[in-house]
């Protein structure tokens, strides 16, 4: 952790980057750094520079830099906050501090530009759709609707996937009143948990079930853009909720976000038949 606060700060302490941090990686990968400046800039813009870009000093730890343009090498330069994987990233992690955690739609692109940092991400740099490899209206639907997105995107989804990264245990988490499947194994609130991994399998391949798994991320003109990591089933449990509280495990989060990032990758690619 970096200085701890000193009770000026709005926020409680989080780590800065300089000149305490553990030095990183050099400045990335092509696609990862096109999806940084697409989608995880603005993200950090709306929801983390308000108190930690050093344009606001004293509102919290300054570990953003002066501006927008800094954001991408100041984080890349501290592996507490871009580690090998999400849920080794202390800027996911940190959760609701004296300030809120991420949104759900922001801990998706987060979360979808570190394991594109770490390798693991799809696609090549990208034409001019940007990261990922997309470019236009395609068999993937980025350019087109919404709905042909995820239609594709659950067209990529494979059983082979879904039990290699253990997806099915996501139905036995425990809340303080039982376990997921006990209130979801007929998809009661939009989400499909059921003791049948083959079943859970079947009824998230299609929405409103599937978007538990992916968000749609949409340009000006209500086209979609891209498709990230969905984070509602991690925080659906948070404290101030009206659902039972729990705390997904580490294990079935990485094993979401491992998930996502296969189906990801071929449909990044084109879509699937």
């Amino acid at each position: 952790q970096g200085t701890p606060d000193n009770g000026a700060r709005r926020r409680d302490a989080a780590p800065n980057p300089t000149p305490d941090g553990p030095a990183g990686p050099g400045p990335g990968n092509p696609a990862a750094r096109a999806y940084f400046d697409a989608s995880v800039a603005p993200a950090l813009a709306r929801e983390c520079a308000s108190c930690h870009d050093a344009s606001q000093p004293g509102l919290g730890p300054d570990f953003l830099g002066l501006s927008a343009a800094d954001y991408y090498l100041r984080l890349k330069a501290d592996t507490r906050l871009v580690g090998a994987t999400p849920a080794a990233s202390l800027l996911l992690t940190k959760g609701a501090h004296e300030g809120p955690a991420w949104s759900a739609e922001g801990s998706g692109v987060v979360s979808m530009w570190i394991t594109l940092e770490a390798g693991a991400g799809a696609g090549g740099a990208g034409g001019a759709g940007g990261a990922g490899g997309m470019a236009g209206a395609g068999g993937n639907g980025v350019g087109g609707t919404v709905d042909a997105g995820l239609d594709a995107f659950g067209r990529c989804m494979t059983l082979a996937d879904w039990n290699a990264t253990r997806m099915p245990d996501l139905a036995q988490q425990n809340t303080t009143q039982g376990r997921c499947l006990a209130c979801h194994s007929t998809g009661t609130g939009g989400a499909f948990l059921a003791e049948s991994g083959d079943d859970t399998f079947n009824a998230t391949r299609v929405r409103p079930f599937i978007l538990k798994i992916v968000l749609p991320i949409m340009n000006g003109d209500g086209t979609l853009h891209d498709l990230v990591a969905s984070a509602r089933l991690r925080d659906k449990g948070m404290p101030g909720t009206q659902h039972p509280q729990y705390v997904l495990t580490d294990e079935r989060w990485n094993a979401l976000l491992d998930f996502f990032t296969r189906t990801y990758t071929r449909w990044a690619q084109g879509g699937c038949p």
